[in-house]
Formats: C-alpha cells, sequence, structure tokens
C-alpha cells in the first residue's frame, strides 16, 4: 500500500479488546481499519499500514491482497 494518512472519524472497540476506526482519507473515501497501538480520538491523523505486525504508535492496518499492483491501489 502506498504511504498515506487517514482522519479518524469513529472508533468501535471490540469485546476482544480489538478497536476499529472508519477513516476518511484526503476528505474523501472512507475506509474501516484495525488500529495498532494504543486507542485513537476522532480527528487524529493516522498513518496507513498493510502490515498487521506494526508495533511502534498507532497505524491504521487495511489489509491489500498481496496481487494487487500497489500503484492501482
Amino acid at each position: 500500500m502506498a504511504a498515506g494518512h487517514g482522519t479518524v472519524e469513529e472508533t468501535t472497540t471490540l469485546p476482544d479488546g480489538m478497536v476499529l476506526a472508519t477513516l476518511s482519507i484526503d476528505g474523501g473515501p472512507r475506509v474501516i481499519a484495525r488500529l495498532t497501538g494504543p486507542a485513537a480520538e476522532p480527528g487524529q491523523r493516522l498513518p496507513l499500514t498493510n502490515n498487521p505486525n506494526t508495533t511502534s504508535g498507532v497505524y491504521a492496518y487495511i489489509p491489500v491482497h498481496s496481487t494487487v499492483n500497489e500503484d492501482q491501489a
């Protein structure tokens, strides 16, 4: 996935402690991502990643199938 950021609109904490967030990407499309690291607040900008094991800081994890061409994602 190309480097980018999303702005947190809303978060939901699941019973197992996993946090999902709705993010707007550059004020346009919205995506659902799993947050890594500590919780984020609405309005906070987070870096996007397709690495589920990112451990330092807060990231928005969005899985991308390995056959997707990053230039087209």
